[in-house]
């Protein structure tokens, strides 16, 4: 038996991360209803896994003006991409939950979320 992942519902604000997500062929994992925002040139979602059969679906992101999905989203995982105005996500988490009484909250993490 091999450990497989599941995400679902979250969010990833990119900042100054060096990528978006990093898979490699044997990466096992299925990602579901994922919001993507603060992209920044070189970030990307640059491979789908080969070796498992892995599902990615419902993904939405907040492109920087003048950029394309395919700018971020590499090797056919644009497929399962649309594009969305800031703030008009429906995918991702609920950042509502978070406040009041987690550190990152607190923190003013959530701010701009």
């Amino acid at each position: 038996m091999v450990a497989k992942h599941t995400l679902k519902n979250g969010s990833c604000y990119a900042g100054d991360a060096q990528g978006l997500v990093d898979l490699d062929p044997n990466s096992n994992v299925d990602i579901d209803g994922m919001y993507f925002f603060g992209l920044k040139e070189g970030q990307t979602f640059d491979e789908l896994p080969t070796v498992y059969e892995c599902s990615f679906t419902n993904f939405e992101v907040t492109l920087p003006a003048g950029k394309n999905i395919t700018d971020f989203f590499l090797k056919g995982s644009d497929a399962f991409v649309t594009a969305v105005a800031a703030g008009a996500n429906t995918k991702g988490a609920n950042p509502e939950v978070f406040l009041g009484w987690t550190w990152t909250a607190v923190s003013g993490a959530l701010n701009n979320f």
